[in-house]
């Protein structure tokens, strides 16, 4: 059984055991009628429900005076899905967007739906866009493109290494990453290559080159290196000028969706 969170207790209202909720949901039918909700995993049987001006009024069976009702205090509140899902009249749940892929009126990749939130005013959604690194270069004049790192601080990259696509036929272009910390201590790069659907963009058409990864570089600094299944790199260099500890290299890759290293 699938359940939505609906509510989350803010305080006991009154002296009898009401409590008092803010909403996570708009479908209040589901909430008025219900029999039971569910709370940190137990079945609670509904009394009574009600939302007015905005907030869910709750009481739960056996929870009869204030004292009891203080131990709800910020607990959250659940309903079954399909329990939402016959009342709201809708074809589909916000919830059913999570998961769900993102593009533009163009057919541009935008990203992924990885969560929504709603404070009351607009409604936001939150997604994870992967970026892309487009080496340059074409198939009769391959080139190699050197991305270098001095961090100071850790940052993060997730998204796609590709090349241009001609007619199925990669250009064979290199990336050299080298990590050369401006803070040996705190400099931290994170680099996460994932497999896309490829991208259509004004100067032709990107795929996903496994073999594009060449020369990676430590000096200083710390570089975590994360590979899809397939993906290969070339050489790895780990150079600690001063002390072997300022060059920090780690490498995880994928197996059946589940990351490894």
């Amino acid at each position: 059984m699938q359940k939505l969170l609906v509510a989350k207790v803010s305080k006991p209202q009154g002296i009898k055991g009401e409590l008092k909720c803010q909403l996570y949901t708009d479908v209040f039918a589901a909430l008025e009628n219900a029999r039971e909700v569910f709370v940190r995993d137990e079945i609670c049987k509904v009394e009574r429900a009600k939302v007015r001006k905005g907030e869910l009024y709750l009481k739960l069976v056996g929870v009869d005076d204030r004292n009891h009702a203080e131990l709800f205090r910020n607990c959250e509140i659940f309903l079954p899905k399909e329990v939402i899902e016959q009342h709201s009249g809708q074809d589909f749940l916000v919830d059913d967007l999570i998961g769900m892929v993102l593009y533009d009126k163009q057919g541009a990749l935008v990203g992924q739906i990885v969560d929504y939130e709603d404070y009351g005013s607009a409604p936001i959604l939150s997604i994870e866009q992967n970026g892309m690194i487009q080496l340059g270069g074409n198939a009769s004049a391959a080139n190699t493109t050197e991305l270098i790192f001095t961090n100071s601080g850790t940052s993060e990259y997730t998204g796609g290494l590709l090349t241009i696509d001609s007619a199925g036929e990669l250009a064979d272009n290199k990336l050299n990453v080298r990590m050369t910390a401006s803070d040996t201590a705190n400099g931290r790069q994170i680099m996460r290559f994932t497999e896309t659907q490829g991208w259509s963009l004004s100067n032709g058409v990107f795929s996903d080159s496994p073999n594009a990864l060449n020369e990676v570089e430590v000096s200083g600094g710390r570089l975590d290196l994360g590979m899809y299944g397939g993906m290969k790199g070339g050489s790895l260099m780990i150079m600690g000028y001063n002390s072997p500890s300022e060059a920090v290299f780690s490498a995880t890759g994928t197996a059946a969706d589940t990351e490894i290293g």
